[in-house]
């Protein structure tokens, strides 16, 4: 078997099934949905739409561990794969037409990890939404200038598991797992799958559309949330500081000011935003603090706000 599709679940059938109808019901493929202690309601009707749908390959797991979250799912999934690659998705997205015509290609091919460009949609609005924009300019970026900084950006800044065809060896010979988290699980997976790989290729062409809707921890944050996004983003920076070279580390130009202006955006407090400075003082990641110190507690409010909306589009760490 050439590949294993890895979905977390979680109350959502119907769009599940979206999903589903995207993917072609052949020996070749096999779906792992990994179901994350869902409402029985939801679960019994999840367990008669696998009972009923054409698919061959449509394996079901349930989380009974005691951690609940996208990224135990997704290990349970890796750890049953027989797949020789691995495509993550998550329940709500779906894959674009003829997606699989373009990966087989890639099945015999000795890439670690093959990226495509993808694509989102606003499922209120039907519009396209933004939340593919950050990723799709580092692959273009990439593909029209290959070079030290558009390959470390490549191989650090893709953050998200989904558009990604991914050798199962490869992530099983490097333990490469994700975080246990309530949110940015995904973080650190992407980061070591990026570290380890030795080759990898970018293919400009569209597999996956990846949605945007009310409610996720995408567009939903509480003080819980950010915390532990922020952590995630502190582990990312420690591995990369000890694990790259000097000069490589400083090509990406990483800090944490994104971090002071998110947490009034998400109206988590002024005591929060210097709780975070603090944090990322101790941990030794570099903040630029004079763009926001004002002593009009209105103005640094202002300027921060500002800061946010101007670099909303960079997006990097706010994955579901």
């Amino acid at each position: 078997m050439n590949l294993s599709i890895i979905v977390p679940h979680f109350n959502s059938v119907s769009s599940l099934k979206v999903l589903i109808d995207t993917i072609p019901s052949i020996d070749d493929i096999e779906v792992i949905i990994i179901d994350d202690k869902s409402d029985e309601l939801h679960l019994d009707s999840l367990k008669r739409f696998i009972k009923r749908d054409k698919h061959k390959n449509i394996i079901l797991y349930n989380n009974t561990t005691e951690n609940k979250g996208a990224g135990t799912c997704r290990n349970i999934g890796l750890k049953n794969a027989k797949g020789k690659w691995v495509i993550f998705a998550d329940s709500d997205d779906y894959f674009i037409e003829g997606f699989y015509e373009i990966i087989t290609k890639y099945f015999n091919s000795e890439y670690e990890a093959v990226f495509f460009i993808p694509t989102s949609k606003d499922v209120e609005s039907g519009k396209q939404s933004d939340r593919h924009i950050l990723y799709k300019k580092i692959m273009t970026s990439y593909i029209n200038d290959k070079n030290i900084k558009t390959e470390l950006d490549m191989r650090f800044g893709i953050v998200v598991p989904w558009s990604k065809l991914i050798n199962t060896k490869f992530l099983k010979k490097y333990n490469i797992e994700f975080d246990q988290v309530i949110a940015s699980n995904d973080i650190m997976f992407s980061t070591k799958v990026g570290y380890y790989m030795k080759s990898f290729y970018v293919d400009s062409q569209i597999i996956y559309c990846v949605t945007k809707r009310r409610g996720s921890l995408t567009t939903k944050i509480r003080e819980d949330i950010f915390n532990t996004r922020r952590d995630v983003f502190i582990e990312y920076y420690i591995f990369l500081k000890s694990n790259l070279e000097e000069d490589k580390f400083n090509i990406l130009e990483l800090t944490g000011n994104r971090y002071l202006p998110l947490a009034l955006e998400y109206k988590l407090g002024v005591k929060k935003v210097f709780d975070t400075y603090l944090v990322f003082k101790r941990n030794n990641i570099k903040i630029n603090i004079s763009r926001f110190i004002y002593l009009n507690p209105i103005e640094l409010f202002k300027k921060m706000l500002k800061y946010y909306r101007k670099n909303i589009i960079n997006k990097r760490f706010m994955t579901k």
